[in-house]
């Protein structure tokens, strides 16, 4: 674990922001000829038990949109597809520590007030429950636009 960060994890919710963190990660996956694991967690509101068998269609519908993802955006660089069924935060950073990784690649809003109390935060559990060092794209949310 450590630089050169070599496994690196980044999670893809198919927004604008995270695939431009993608693509961060891919610079830095080709500078060290790492590997991407690209991680989507389908959400869940079924018992863990009923959980599995409820969601494999979605799981592999999710899994060709990051393969499809994957094929576009990180061509020249070895990548791999997770897709957990649970909470996002906890399925990137059980991924993460699973494998050992040497970084996680994250895009953020960069909410605040308000906005970030009901909206909760993906980024900041993750960075709070990482096992190695996180790298935290901030993209500007529209209301900080008003504010320059």
């Amino acid at each position: 674990m450590g630089y050169p960060f070599r496994t690196i994890v980044c999670p893809v919710d198919f927004s604008d922001n995270s695939l431009s963190a993608l693509g961060l990660a891919r610079h830095i996956a080709a500078d060290a000829q790492g590997v991407i694991h690209l991680v989507h967690a389908v959400p869940t509101v079924l018992p863990e038990s009923e959980a599995e068998e409820a969601y494999r269609g979605e799981e592999a519908e999710t899994a060709a949109r990051l393969r499809a993802v994957a094929e576009e955006r990180l061509v020249g660089v070895e990548y791999k597809v997770h897709v957990p069924v649970g909470i996002t935060a906890e399925a990137v950073t059980d991924v993460a520590t699973t494998l050992n990784a040497d970084l996680v690649v994250i895009a953020t809003h960069g909410r605040h007030g308000l906005s970030r109390f009901f909206l909760g935060s993906a980024a900041d559990a993750i960075i709070r429950r990482a096992p190695c060092p996180v790298l935290v794209v901030r993209f500007p949310h529209e209301d900080d636009q008003h504010h320059s």
